[in-house]
């Protein structure tokens, strides 16, 4: 690692060219390949018609239709043989405080590892199944925010169990609750308390996957898998997985989407998913997602919406992620919850950013067009200096985190531009933690 220049404050932890992208040429045995392709289309656009319907009502955390879909999820963890997480049962109340009602709850179920090791690790995958309910808008559906997710969760259990393949690990299958405002970057987050109350030491858990938003095409077939950055182990394991066309994997650092608007000071984070929970407690962790569209956090974001093809090829990844990751046999170590590697960030927002301008959403504004073509101009000179061999400097980093705000607006609120968002969510009395989540 370079050093850093004189006068430069140790915020960022970089570790460039620590995330390489598997290349055609990785290899994938015959029983990966097939239990990838086992992966079932028509189940995915089942789960998501169901939770994502009418008789959900948004699935607001607390509510009947919450109930409901946690109902729904405990039938289907049963249906697929895994076993209570929480002791006899799968579910976990959100206990903040003795004596006071449930906050919410969490769901889990667990795949055992194949050998008799009653202390085995284990390989969590998380996809909350909470949404907004229904507000003056009308029903929040919320079909790619989460149920995208939590179908792709389900699909990868069933087909890993079906495929009675030999696993070092076990597999864990959790959705929680209390995701969406105003529980999000809090401690009644169900993630957190969750890891805050796991029934198995924190130490066992090699790898938690975050899923979060699966399902559209604002980056087309892009799909952004941020976290490996933080563990070597994880880094390496990550680098030998490879996505196929409805899916393709970019690799970056998750700090680099965690600039909010209107707070720039370098080092503020704005963790955005459930992810937190394993970076609060120094596991490692995977955070995937599609990034956001015009329909989210809006009634328009219903199963008629998604793309089926691209959450099939996602859940086809995260089943060869699994799987590699439930037989890995490496050790766990150097954790850092601020590692950056700027050079695949450079890389992957070139990328993306060159899929939004090839092909701008709908509405897009032709100032924001102009912020974009200027990104793309900053990062490239940014390229050309670490290519160069200058060591990486904060002030160019929060570059990167700037471009990366602005193309989670341009995907997410195309016809916005940001004072004019503000002013509308302060006309309509939303909160600010509601405002920057409708945001980005």
């Amino acid at each position: 690692m370079k050093p850093r220049q004189r006068g430069e404050t140790a915020i960022w932890d970089w570790r460039p060219g620590i995330l390489r992208e598997a290349g055609p040429g990785t290899s994938m045995s015959a029983e990966e390949g097939r239990i990838r392709g086992s992966v079932d289309r028509a189940r995915l656009i089942e789960h998501v018609g169901v939770l994502a319907g009418p008789g959900m009502e948004g699935r607001e955390n607390g509510t009947v239709g919450g109930e409901r879909a946690r109902e729904y999820l405990v039938a289907e963890l049963a249906s697929l043989g895994l076993r209570p997480f929480f002791g006899k049962s799968c579910i976990q109340p959100i206990q903040l405080s003795p004596g006071a009602a449930p906050h919410g709850h969490n769901i889990a179920g667990v795949l055992p590892a194949t050998g008799a090791d009653p202390d085995a690790d284990c390989v969590m995958i998380l996809a909350h199944y909470d949404h907004l309910g229904v507000g003056r808008e009308g029903v929040f559906a919320g079909a790619d925010d989460n149920t995208s997710a939590v179908a792709a969760a389900l699909e990868v259990a069933r087909v890993i169990a079906a495929a009675g393949t030999e696993r070092r690990h076990d597999i864990v299958i959790v959705f929680p609750d209390a995701e969406e405002p105003p529980d999000v970057r809090t401690d009644s987050m169900g993630s957190i308390y969750l890891m805050d109350h796991l029934p198995i030491s924190t130490e066992r858990v090699r790898l938690s996957i975050s899923l979060d938003v699966l399902a559209n095409r604002a980056l087309g077939e892009n799909l952004f898998v941020l976290g490996a950055e933080t563990c070597p182990d994880t880094a390496a394991l990550v680098s030998g997985i490879r996505g196929d066309d409805a899916a393709v994997p970019t690799l970056a650092s998750v700090a680099v989407i965690e600039r909010a608007p209107f707070r720039p000071s370098p080092g503020k984070r704005f963790h955005k998913a459930d992810y937190q929970s394993a970076l609060k407690h120094e596991v490692p962790f995977l955070f995937i997602t599609s990034g956001t569209s015009p329909t989210y956090h809006t009634p328009l974001d219903t199963p008629e919406s998604l793309d089926y093809e691209k959450l099939a090829g996602v859940t086809r990844y995260v089943t060869g992620l699994v799987l590699a990751a439930a037989n890995d046999a490496s050790g766990i170590s150097d954790f850092s919850g601020t590692a950056v590697d700027p050079t695949a960030d450079v890389t992957g927002l070139l990328r993306m950013l060159a899929q939004v301008l090839d092909h701008p959403p709908a509405g897009l504004r032709s100032g924001m067009r102009s912020t974009l073509r200027a990104d793309v101009r900053r990062i490239r000179k940014i390229k050309t200096r670490l290519k160069d061999g200058e060591p990486p400097r904060t002030a160019q980093y929060s570059t990167l985190q700037a471009a990366a705000l602005h193309l989670q607006h341009a995907m997410a609120r195309p016809d916005k531009g940001l004072v004019k968002l503000l002013l509308d969510r302060v006309r309509r009395k939303v909160s600010a933690s509601v405002l920057l989540d409708r945001l980005v």
